[in-house]
């Protein structure tokens, strides 16, 4: 499949810079506790060193996990998630943490990654959770627990096979990973498959629920940008089945469009020549691959 850069989409800038798996890079400096404006009296969840201290957070103790939280800045939060760029083990040093940091994430096995060992995964293929491109793998229905807190998994493939988002269930929120922006609509490697998880997201958001995405800020009403998001896919759709028939019924000689010619029919003049080739020819094509399947 042809891919568009991360982070960015038709009506997007340009993508930002991935980050390193949390187990190597980043994580956070500071979280005061404090709720939600809208959340129940008295309700908080627990500050980082509370969450990642020597009892560990979850089921298995004297194990510590770590989470690039990748939240931006919010004054209603009282205090500030930020990324810092520091190794992972100097942090949890300093925090008194001397146990080892296991990296979660859903196992791209045909990528080279490898799935670490635990007891409450005993089916891995690697016992020493220190080694390059080795994680507890994250299932569909995973849930993590700390004081005041569970997030659940649900596996959201077709922004990448192994995208995954999370629900907040004391909150009714989700961590939106790049399924869902706040302000642009994101790439995709198979967009049947991205649709299909738009659907299931929103089935798993309560009503009323906010989308905490991976760029941008929070998205209060998650429902309506989820309808959003597939309103807009099935407008383009249409757009490009618009010209196709166009070009079918004024130049039948031509015998129908290239997929970068039907790209520039539809955004030429809606986005910038560098989202153009960078973005909307992959975005083209990953629709007449759906489009096709379905039989239109």
């Amino acid at each position: 499949s042809i891919r568009g850069p991360r982070g960015g989409a038709d009506d997007a800038v340009p993508a930002q810079p991935q980050r390193l798996p949390a187990r190597h890079r980043g994580l956070v400096r500071r979280h005061r506790q404090a709720p939600r404006d809208d959340a129940a009296p008295g309700a908080r969840v627990p500050g980082l060193a509370d969450a990642v201290g020597a009892r560990g957070c979850g089921h298995r103790p004297r194990r510590s996990r770590a989470v690039d939280a990748n939240v931006p800045k919010r004054e209603d939060l009282g205090g500030e998630l930020q990324l810092c760029g520091r190794d992972v083990r100097a942090l949890m040093k300093d925090l008194g943490v001397d146990a080892p940091v296991l990296a979660y994430k859903r196992i791209r096995a045909g990528n080279g990654e490898r799935a670490v060992r635990t007891d409450d995964d005993p089916h891995g293929d690697v016992d020493d959770p220190e080694r390059g491109r080795c994680y507890v793998d994250v299932k569909d229905g995973d849930a993590f627990r700390c004081e005041g807190a569970t997030i659940r998994a649900l596996h959201t493939p077709g922004h990448t096979p192994d995208h995954v988002v999370f629900t907040l269930e004391e909150e009714g929120s989700m961590f939106a990973g790049d399924c869902v922006l706040n302000g642009n609509t994101t790439t995709f490697e198979n967009l049947g498959e991205y649709t299909a998880s738009l659907r299931r997201m929103a089935e798993a958001l309560p009503r009323g629920g906010a989308l905490y995405p991976s760029h941008g800020d929070v998205v209060e009403d998650g429902h309506k940008k989820l309808e959003e998001y597939m309103r807009h896919r099935s407008m383009r759709e249409e757009m490009f089945m618009e010209a196709l028939k166009e070009d079918w019924a004024t130049r039948p000689e031509r015998g129908g469009m290239t997929a970068s010619e039907l790209c520039r029919a539809v955004y030429a003049h809606q986005v910038s020549y560098l989202v153009l080739v960078t973005a909307c020819e992959g975005i083209t094509r990953q629709h007449l691959a759906k489009m096709t399947e379905e039989g239109r």
